[in-house]
């Protein structure tokens, strides 16, 4: 049995990465792969999620890693995950999906201080270099690396120093093959190698087919919660808009006959206008059911986009991710969106105009479902070509 080593946002505090995990693992298994899954937690990326998750939520993500995921030893450092691979006797590393090549730039870290001038922001390790992300372990070209729809969500080539530019062009160059999750990438791997980088989707819009979910437990959670058979989601990561405006949006809701559900993200809720609210403690596999039996997604963030999408849901998604105004491709979520042709599912949180609750709505009754099926179908086909690619590898 040929055996592949995994390196990704496996055990973060974030339910779409979790998820993102699972589904690769999944596909590797069904077709006799053994996987491991490098456990790499730099001790200041667990800390970042230590202060911005709460204790409950955070074990929840524990569990899950624990229970479905075939992960190594605890790996803290470059030279444990050299080790672990070593260990494990591993010749090929999957690097992805999600934001691996995620690089801070130093220019981007600098900033006006009134007390010292010029201040410098840390990141964490994962947002520095080198680290495991970039393939710094790989000291031979027997080891084979391969990255996995990685993204570079907030790479700003444009602000990268020539030292920078050398680096990352270095640790690329040990990739035998690159695809890619956006866009962005793309344009920033393709410049900066001069190589092909193939725009492939995220593992979660494989979902369905690589880990299909018990209909029967979604029974459990339909009771559990007491969710009637037409419910709408609201899922913010904080408060966008005035408080009335949601008391205006779950008005609107309920005159189109949806129960109202405040889904929480791993922070928790916040404090809207609703039927039902979902807290955490919340399981990643939960949190997926409930978007995928819902008749309506209203919030943020990617993954929950995801997995309304390929699963037919109706949903509008309020982007956060824009950070180069002049370059709407930077963000993650306008690039699949104008890919497929939904950008009136889109509203930029920063604009200058807001959109409106019954425009929210009007967009969630006229969503076209076959639509989203189609290109999800298709979608789902140039994830199978990608992974039937990256096995050749292995």
């Amino acid at each position: 049995m040929k055996k592949v080593g995994l390196l990704t946002y496996h055990s973060v505090s974030n339910f779409g990465a979790n998820l993102q995990a699972l589904s690769t693992v999944s596909y590797l298994r069904n077709r006799g792969y053994y996987v491991v899954v490098i456990n790499w937690m730099p001790d200041d990326l667990e800390e970042y999620y230590v202060k911005s998750v709460p204790d409950m939520q955070r074990e929840e993500h524990v569990a899950f890693v624990n229970e479905y995921l075939p992960v190594t030893r605890l790996c803290r450092t470059s030279q444990d995950v050299e080790e672990v691979i070593s260990e494990e006797k591993l010749l090929t590393i999957l690097i992805g999906s999600d934001a691996v090549f995620s690089y801070k730039p130093i220019l981007r870290r600098l900033h006006l201080s009134r007390k010292t001038i010029i201040s410098y922001s840390s990141v964490t390790s994962d947002h520095a270099y080198p680290n495991p992300f970039w393939g710094d372990f790989k000291k031979n070209d027997e080891l084979k690396l391969v990255s996995l729809s990685a993204s570079a969500q907030f790479l700003d080539i444009d602000r990268c120093l020539f030292f920078e530019r050398k680096h990352l062009v270095s640790s690329l160059a040990k990739f035998d093959y690159i695809s890619v999750r956006d866009r962005w990438t793309k344009q920033i791997v393709e410049n900066l190698t001069g190589r092909q980088a193939y725009l492939t989707p995220d593992p979660v819009w494989a979902f369905n087919q690589n880990c299909p979910l018990d209909i029967q437990d979604f029974e459990r959670l339909r009771s559990k919660y007491q969710l009637a058979h037409k419910y709408a989601i609201l899922s913010f990561c904080k408060l966008l808009y005035p408080d009335s405006w949601y008391k205006d949006l779950y008005s609107e809701l309920h005159d189109q006959g949806f129960q109202v559900v405040n889904l929480a993200m791993p922070e928790g809720c916040i404090n809207i206008e609703s039927d039902v609210v979902i807290d955490i403690p919340l399981n990643p596999l939960d949190w997926y059911a409930i978007i995928q039996n819902s008749s309506a997604y209203i919030g943020q963030r990617m993954h929950p986009m995801i997995v309304a999408f390929h699963n037919s849901v109706p949903f509008y998604i309020f982007d956060h991710y824009l950070f180069k105004k002049d370059k709407p491709t930077s963000s993650k979520i306008y690039d699949i969106l104008e890919r497929s042709d939904h950008l009136s599912q889109y509203s930029q949180v920063n604009s200058t105009s807001m959109v409106t609750p019954d425009d929210v709505v009007e967009s969630i009754l006229n969503f076209d479902k076959l639509k989203a099926r189609q290109y999800a179908d298709k979608y789902l086909t140039a994830y199978n070509d990608m992974m039937e690619d990256i096995t050749k590898f292995i």
